[in-house]
């Protein structure tokens, strides 16, 4: 789960990130606040989540009306740093062919 401030919880299989999120970023779905694929797969990237899984993902979202552009914007502003560029990588790959 993503919030804009600092959570604790006694339940272990739940954890909490702490990043801003852009209201333009979030779309309700059946009532619940959720990121657009765009934003979820940067925070993908962020998570240290499995690259085969982020490129799944990515694909998925390409047949869903993804936002390339979007998505450019978004790994640009998370590759400033070596570190985060390292963390961008399959989507870099992804968008640069």
């Amino acid at each position: 789960m993503t919030a804009p401030m600092r959570i604790n919880t006694r339940n272990d299989s739940l954890s909490f990130v702490k990043r801003e999120i852009a209201e333009r970023d979030i779309v309700w779905l059946d009532g619940l606040p959720v990121t657009k694929p765009e934003r979820t797969l940067v925070d993908l990237c962020l998570d240290c989540e499995d690259p085969s899984l982020i490129i799944d993902a990515y694909n998925d979202a390409l047949g869903r009306g993804l936002d390339i552009q979007r998505l450019k914007e978004f790994v640009k502003e998370n590759s400033k740093t070596a570190k985060r560029r390292g963390l961008m990588m399959p989507l870099l790959m992804v968008l640069n062919g």
